[in-house]
């Protein structure tokens, strides 16, 4: 049985009818706080206070006030049993003027420890409101994006629910007043119907007919698959449970209807897949029949999965349904002349690639005003849910000073600062003569925040450098807006997905614009001060900016250890694309990445080496050639199996021994650096570390150079005894001492996912590499999951260092520059280390602080450590 029902399903603004507040039979309190009950806090230690206030409430005198950042659990109800309910209703009042994401935690008896409770989160919007939680065919256990991963693989019983819980993830106080428990009539009108395919196990929306892949037609039913389906693995509830996930009809799909006569309909399609390549589906063409006659058609493209959305620009989160969401997913109306009795659907497609297409959704309803009101009515409630999933909120910075522009302004911003599509200058005047500083054969690069008081399109330029050396004239870009996500659902946001090198953009009062501006300081320029200037026009309007740029004759150091980026290779085979424009991209992505200091590669889609099944050979053309072309930009480093390369230790054949004595005559006789290969990936609960040890059995004592991903648990014995057993443990969250105490059990303490930002490649990394760290990749290189330049679909969101556009080519993302900025930090340091290894700086940074003072690095403080560092090196030359 598939698991119906409609997690976080829509959210009302209180006074506002839905339509299922219309449709509500019953209303039952399950808590109205007005009785003087204790209700716990946790963190208990943490600042702040959960209690009964009268400062505001929905209904009676009181309510709960949570302060930020704290947790309350609700185990007094005046029932445990749900089951005769369809939806959870909490009433808020949230007194910021910013949306503030909630976590919820349900559990029923069975509900021993973190991974057997109900898990997920939705946002609540400024002011009065009140959210709905449709848990009218069960709740799954674990995250949403990775459900039941306990031991417990049943929904939570609802008719036994024995406590749940809210965080408030906020920054500011929230109240929440009469929680109820509400039941709604069903959506129905004569001859409608409304399907959700997907897998079987996966969650069916409310409001709607559960078909997954078992569900064959069935004359007593009415309605089914004429030849079954298939499905991935895995299904999303997200952007709504009926849009998550889909099933690919292997002949179709058959609906009895009770008349002949015009019909309409409306279909959804799933095409992003949740892990990656391999899911995500492509084509030309698809067209879907009705009894042998199209009624629904629309293009694609056999690389829109990856350039689909490539030029779209954001700027208000309520632009996301139909920019995004719809286009995505193909919604689609349509009508169709329907029989009496049997009626066949089909979709059929041209030039597919990937798996094949996936219907998400099908409704149906006479062509009548009810059937019409039916129709409109579903679409809606897609709506509610995508804005209750994926709450807008509104991170435009308009306060510390801030105010909102005179004109034109243009403020100097950190190099990778992200900017929301609201903010207001930091600054009041344009900037000040800007002063940067740089060495021989890196990017120098100057980020400014554009503001106007009037709807203009801006251009920006820049004049090239004057100084002791020609250089060429910068590199100017503007900042493009996409959506963001949290790691599940919640609060959704805008902001700079990538930098596009057009010079021309738009600005407004409700539309601030980042430009960026990349100097170029070729490998022999002679030190000294170079003068440039930047101008900004826009509506008669124009600032102009002078920038001193002090070019210092330092040699950079190589970072001394494998250190890489996630699928830091293009997201996409060459079958995508022609195979001269696949490998220009390749090279362009490998030419950055090696000039900034990165010294290892993960690969990507196209670029495996595959083991024979008897373990005595390797092929791989495409990885070959992608591996000396790194090498011959010096990430030689090493090639961790991550998109690419060699696989799993889990995928390879059984004689370990074998393997790694053919991995070994593989890299000595084409030159190649280590080939590391993935082991395990963060395995938390007893059974999964179990499985983990039975992988790894025998691969350390073989010689392969596995990777395990984890983080650090020494009080379990299965957890170093897996460490003991991998090559290469690579730790998330660990302290100082972790490095030293996987050496001493006699593996090699690498790092993963630490932050690909300034701090992050600067200061912490150059922290590591002092207590003994000896490898490190970050996520992400590249999108990988679901469509690209889009974050609402996939496994979770990719913070990528870099974005690929079709014509315009790789496009560098906030997240790089501030990775950028990072390195160029961690190679000077290494460089003065390496001249004068008692300087007074290392001091100033210490190694107390690793993995506590984050907050203390700011980009003034990290600029000026890296000021002191070139001063330092400029003095020993």
């Amino acid at each position: 049985m598939r698991i119906p029902g409609s997690l976080l399903s829509f959210l009302t603004v209180l006074l506002a009818v839905s339509a299922f507040a219309e449709d509500a039979e019953h209303a039952t309190s399950l808590i109205d706080f007005e009785q003087s009950v204790p209700y716990p806090k946790f963190p208990e230690d943490g600042p702040g206070a959960v209690a009964l206030t009268t400062e505001w409430a929905s209904d009676g005198k009181q309510s709960l006030k949570i302060d930020p950042g704290l947790t309350t659990v609700f185990e007094q109800m005046s029932t445990t049993d749900w089951s005769a309910h369809s939806l959870l209703r909490f009433h808020f009042k949230n007194p910021s003027p910013q949306t503030v994401e909630v976590g919820l935690e349900i559990l029923d008896p069975l509900a021993k420890g973190y991974w057997n409770r109900h898990i997920n989160a939705f946002g609540v919007l400024p002011g009065e409101q009140a959210v709905d939680i449709d848990f009218s065919g069960g709740l799954w256990r674990s995250e949403l994006n990775n459900k039941f991963r306990g031991d417990v693989k049943t929904p939570i019983d609802l008719t036994h629910i024995s406590r749940f819980a809210i965080e408030n993830r906020g920054k500011s106080p929230l109240s929440v007043d009469r929680i109820e428990l509400v039941k709604v009539k069903k959506l129905a009108t004569a001859g409608g119907f409304a399907f959700d395919f997907g897998r079987k196990g996966s969650q069916v929306m409310g409001q709607f007919l559960g078909v997954d892949d078992g569900t064959a037609y069935d004359a007593s039913r009415g309605y089914g698959l004429t030849n079954g389906a298939s499905s991935l693995h895995n299904d999303m509830s997200y952007p709504t449970p009926m849009l998550g996930d889909g099933l690919h009809w292997s002949d179709g799909f058959r609906v009895d209807l009770p008349a002949a006569g015009k019909y309409l309909g409306l279909v959804a399609f799933e095409r992003g897949g949740f892990w990656g390549p391999g899911e995500d589906t492509s084509y030309t063409k698809l067209a879907m029949t009705a009894n042998g006659a199209v009624v629904h058609h629309h293009d694609f493209s056999r690389d829109g999965m990856q350039f689909q959305f490539q030029d779209t620009d954001l700027t208000e989160a309520e632009e996301i349904i139909d920019k995004l969401v719809w286009p995505a997913h193909a919604v689609s109306r349509f009508t169709f002349d329907a029989a009496a009795g049997a009626n066949l659907f089909k979709v059929a497609t041209e030039q597919e690639l990937g798996f094949p297409i996936r219907v998400a959704g099908l409704i149906l309803a006479p062509d009548t005003d009810a059937g019409r009101a039916f129709l409109a009515e579903h679409e809606a409630l897609q709506r509610r849910t995508i804005a209750t999933t994926f709450t807008p909120q509104d991170r435009g910075r308009r306060a510390d000073g801030r105010a909102a522009a005179k004109k034109l302004t243009c403020a100097p911003m950190a190099v990778g600062e992200q900017m929301y599509p609201h903010d207001w200058p930091a600054a009041s005047k344009d900037a000040p003569r800007i002063t940067i500083a740089a060495v021989p054969g890196q990017t120098a690069a100057v980020q400014l925040g554009v503001y106007a008081a009037k709807n203009a399109t801006a251009t920006a330029a820049a004049a090239a450098p004057k100084g002791p050396s020609a250089l060429s004239a910068p590199r100017v870009s503007n900042g493009r807006y996409l959506s963001q996500r949290p790691y599940g659902t919640g609060a959704v946001w805008i902001e700079i997905n990538n930098y596009r090198p057009e010079p021309t953009f738009t600005v407004g009062p409700q539309i601030s614009r980042p430009v960026l501006v990349e100097f170029t300081i070729p490998g022999d320029a002679k030190p000294g001060e170079y003068t440039s200037e930047i101008s900004v026009t826009a509506a008669g309007e124009s600032a102009r900016i002078p920038v001193t740029i002090r070019v210092v004759a330092a040699k950079l150091a190589t970072i001394p250890i494998p250190l890489a980026l996630f699928n830091n290779a293009v997201p996409f085979g060459p079958e995508y694309t022609d195979e001269a424009t696949w490998w220009r991209l390749q090279e362009s992505l490998l030419r950055e990445q090696a000039s900034a200091g990165l010294t290892m590669v993960t690969g990507g889609p196209g670029l495996g080496l595959e083991v024979s099944a008897d373990g005595g050979t390797i092929t791989g053309d495409r990885a070959l050639k992608y591996l000396d072309l790194a090498r011959s930009l010096g990430m030689e480093q090493g090639a961790l199996g991550y998109g690419g390369f060699v696989s799993g230790v889990g995928s390879l054949p059984a004689d370990r021994a074998k393997v790694a004595r053919t991995i070994d005559a593989f890299e000595k006789a084409h030159h190649l650096p280590t080939l590391y290969m993935t082991a395990y990936d963060e395995p938390t609960t007893p059974a999964e570390r179990t499985a983990a040890l039975e992988r790894m059995a025998g691969a350390k004592a073989a010689g392969l150079h596995a990777v395990g991903f984890t983080s650090a648990d020494w009080a379990d014995p299965a957890w170093v005894q897996l460490v003991t057993g991998t090559f290469a443990p690579a730790c998330n969250l660990h302290d100082r001492e972790t490095f030293a105490k996987i050496t001493a059990l006699g593996s090699h303490p690498w790092s993963y996912n630490q932050g690909p930002d300034r701090y992050g490649f600067g200061i912490h990394l150059w922290r590591q590499l002092s207590l003994g760290c000896e490898g490190r990749s970050d996520w992400i290189g590249t999108y990988v999951m679901g469509f690209a330049f889009y974050n609402l679909d996939g496994r979770e969101p990719s913070q990528a260092c870099f974005a690929i556009h079709k014509t315009l080519g790789v496009l560098a993302t906030p997240q790089w520059l501030s990775a950028r900025q990072g390195l160029l930090d961690a190679r000077l340091l290494l460089a003065l280390k390496a001249v004068k290894p008692d300087d007074p700086v290392f001091a100033r940074i210490g190694l107390d602080g690793y993995c506590k003072d984050r907050e203390k690095w700011t980009d003034a403080e990290m600029e000026s450590v890296r000021t002191t560092v070139l001063d330092h090196l400029a003095m020993k030359r």
